[in-house]
């Protein structure tokens, strides 16, 4: 069920002067990860990282720092252009899974079954979320980093996580970490998530009215060929946060991949069979 390799995409900043098309990184189930410059094709670096598979890798949005997890348990930061290693710390007493990286590289979400949201300054767990059984497949931070996603493996659900006290727990170091067990927001899929994508709107009315409820737009991508979307705003976490997060909401909207694709193929078909009709009456 699970790939034995990671890929990772980024291109370059729309600042930088270089016309570069960016790099690629990958990681293998041998515990290496090889970037290739996407620019000449060839390979930048391949770098022995983890003594185990390569369980995910990411960048940051400027595409020079890449982050991987590994079944050694270890998250280790590297530097691109370099090929070399900044530092290495411990994922927990599990191997971590999967990770994402907050838009403004300040934190990062590492998740085997549980997440942790660790502080990139001091690579301590500042929170610890709950809400799955199995193994996170998914995890995506809202475009302004005040959310995030997930969804676990054979798991219909995906939870929207809040992070607005986030602040109050760096500011508590000496407390112990508190563990989230109810997620903001539960959104249920009739199949299993393979992909989750959290997009932020801004609405031409909230700017001018000054609203500062913030809507997201969330398209999930499932096994049963279908792209699910949901629309989040942020007083959906205020409302639901006095009930359970047990109720699970239905998405607004389904599309049927494959039924799309048949009727595409149908109508194609039917085109062709036309213009031999046309072609044999001549």
């Amino acid at each position: 069920a699970y790939a034995s390799a990671s890929g990772a995409l980024i291109k370059k900043s729309k600042k930088s002067k270089d016309s570069s098309l960016g790099v690629w990184a990958l990681g293998t189930s041998k515990g290496q990860i090889i970037i290739w410059n996407l620019q000449t094709g060839e390979v930048a670096h391949r770098i022995e990282a983890h003594s185990g598979r390569v369980n995910d890798v990411v960048f940051n949005e400027q595409g020079t720092v890449l982050y991987s997890c590994g079944e050694d348990k270890l998250i280790k930061e590297w530097n691109v252009q370099t090929g070399q290693i900044i530092r290495s710390f411990s994922g927990g007493k599990h191997a971590i899974h999967k990770l994402a990286l907050s838009p403004d590289a300040s934190f990062l979400l590492a998740a085997s079954s549980q997440i942790k949201l660790i502080d990139l300054a001091t690579t301590q767990t500042m929170k610890k979320f709950m809400g799955h059984s199995t193994l996170v497949t998914n995890l995506s931070f809202s475009p302004d980093g005040s959310y995030f996603l997930s969804s676990a493996h054979q798991d219909r659900y995906i939870n929207v996580w809040c992070l607005s006290d986030v602040s109050a727990s760096l500011s508590s170091q000496n407390d112990k970490i508190k563990k989230e067990r109810n997620s903001s927001y539960t959104y249920s899929v009739d199949s299993a998530p393979l992909h989750v994508y959290f997009n932020q709107l801004a609405l031409e009315s909230d700017l001018e009215s000054k609203n500062e409820d913030q809507v997201y737009h969330i398209a999930v991508v499932t096994s049963a060929n279908q792209v699910h979307l949901f629309t989040y705003s942020s007083s959906s976490s205020s409302s639901s946060s006095s009930s359970s997060s047990s109720s699970a909401t239905k998405s607004a909207c389904i599309i049927n991949v494959q039924q799309e694709e048949e009727k595409q193929d149908t109508h194609k078909k039917a085109k062709i069979k036309n213009q031999k009709g046309m072609y044999s009456s001549t």
